[in-house]
């Protein structure tokens, strides 16, 4: 089965002006409401998450190595800031700390120094914007793709972060670094493709 994919053009670690995480996230629902007027059915994988998506589009959010902030809460009030992967930099932006070691391990050495070049300072709102918006508590059914040997985020952490999905909730767990998508595109792919199967499976057994 041959299933359809897009990449959005917004960047990860990529230049992230102060108060324009929403307007990145308003940026993000605009391509993906073209799809749902289309009346595709979307899996999104994902980071993290805002209030994105309507009703019979999105049908399911894919979690990869992502912290899960809690509506209410911030990045700041759910982790220790030992794990940020962030250092404070100059007028309030945030730069990447040992981005070889932290983002890019198992990463073949020319790309990594390639992606380790192309990123940039981000707002260090990210540590203080309150998430407004729980998917799960939403009717969307969500998963979660572990990396196993992780330097950004630990497999620990992301354990924590997925106990709080639902019984049944999809995972996979790929045994690379924070950046599979440069490292092990192909299996990445097929964690993917195994989500869309089980959320196939268990909605027609349902």
């Amino acid at each position: 089965m041959t299933i359809p994919s897009q990449q959005s053009s917004f960047r990860p670690g990529g230049f992230i002006p102060p108060g324009t995480s929403i307007l990145d996230a308003e940026h993000l629902r605009s391509l993906l409401i073209e799809r749902i007027d289309e009346g595709q059915e979307i899996v999104l994988e994902c980071r993290a998450t805002r209030r994105w998506g309507k009703k019979g589009g999105i049908v399911m959010i894919l979690y990869l190595a992502s912290l899960i902030i809690s509506a209410g809460q911030s990045l700041q009030s759910t982790i220790h800031p030992s794990i940020y992967p962030w250092a404070d930099g100059k007028d309030g932006f945030l730069i990447p700390k040992g981005p070889l070691h932290g983002f890019y391990n198992g990463v073949e050495p020319s790309l990594a120094n390639k992606a380790v070049m192309a990123l940039k300072p981000m707002s260090s709102r990210i540590k203080v914007d309150k998430m407004t918006y729980e998917p799960w508590n939403e009717g969307f059914e969500v998963g979660y793709i572990f990396t196993e040997e992780d330097n950004t985020f630990v497999i620990d952490t992301q354990r924590a972060m997925f106990s709080n999905s639902p019984d049944g909730s999809f995972s996979a767990s790929l045994a690379t670094g924070h950046s599979p998508f440069i490292s092990a595109p192909n299996v990445l792919a097929d964690a993917i493709h195994d989500g869309i199967n089980y959320l196939a499976k268990k909605r027609t057994s349902s």
